[in-house]
């Protein structure tokens, strides 16, 4: 899969849905920024992640946001144990 806007292809909005659960934990949740949508490329027609436009609604549910939360939890202790294995 490859764009001409070089951005990470998705197959499906789920899959961009998924990716952007973990970006939001891992650059953006706490400060704001960072991807919050989807959408279909008209170039590529693979799916593609977006920090412009309204936040997605699996970001604003509070499934999402509970989902961050986990995925931050999960990368903190990864980062924890990884010098240590």
């Amino acid at each position: 899969m490859k764009c001409v806007s070089n951005k990470v292809c998705y197959n499906s909005k789920g899959e961009a849905e998924e990716a952007l659960i973990h970006l939001q934990a891992k650059y953006g949740a706490s400060s704001g920024s960072g991807p919050v949508s989807t959408y279909l490329c008209t170039d590529c027609g693979y799916y593609h992640t977006t920090s412009k436009g309204e936040k997605s609604s699996t970001l604003r549910s509070s499934e999402g946001k509970n989902r961050i939360e986990l995925q931050r939890e999960a990368n903190y202790w990864e980062e924890k144990f990884k010098g240590k294995y």
